[in-house]
């Protein structure tokens, strides 16, 4: 079965619904009508019309609901905004700069740095605009901790190699780790 014949299939049951209660209505107004003795025809136009009125009050009640809903979730939630003095952010971010560093270093020397004081100069060395700081504060008032090198010395390194650990993350416990291919993630 194909999706627009599950869709067909999903939308017949209540288009029929819909169409017996107009029907039904229909021939309530009718009947009305004619017990009360009004004058006047009563017009399919009319049921269509009342029909129509039922469903975008409907409708509208079903938004009103939503709208209420959020206004007052709204200013009870936590307002999510980028965040950079996250964490994760920040040894992500320094693990992403040192690992494009390594993979510049050893694409000029055919071998990675015996250290990162190593790499810091050969950062230095090259106009990037932004220094290769292998420290990482992970909070405001936390210490600032090392990535750890783990290729030291070494010409070359698969790309699912870990090439730096970074330091443990205070919320979960993971480690940022940045791979050979200069990906970085979490431990």
């Amino acid at each position: 079965m194909s999706d627009l014949d599950r869709l067909m299939a999903a939308a017949a049951l209540p288009s029929a619904a819909a169409l017996v209660s107009l029907w039904g209505f229909h021939r309530l107004a009718l009947w009305w009508r004619q017990a009360t003795g009004r004058e006047g025809e009563w017009r399919i136009r009319h049921t269509a019309l009342a029909g129509s009125l039922v469903l975008l009050g409907s409708s509208s009640a079903i938004a009103l609901s939503g709208v209420l809903h959020e206004a007052v979730w709204l200013p009870q939630g936590q307002v999510i905004q980028s965040n950079h003095s996250d964490p994760r952010f920040r040894a992500r971010n320094s693990g992403r700069i040192l690992g494009l560093y390594l993979s510049e270093y050893q694409n000029d020397h055919g071998g990675f740095p015996a250290s990162l004081e190593e790499l810091g100069e050969y950062a230095d060395g090259h106009d990037w605009g932004q220094p290769a700081d292998s420290f990482v504060s992970l909070g405001k008032s936390s210490p600032r901790e090392p990535f750890v090198l783990t290729v030291t010395g070494r010409t070359g390194a698969g790309s699912d190699d870990i090439v730096l650990i970074g330091p443990q993350l205070p919320d979960k416990g993971y480690f940022v780790v940045v791979r050979a291919d200069t990906s970085v993630s979490m431990l």
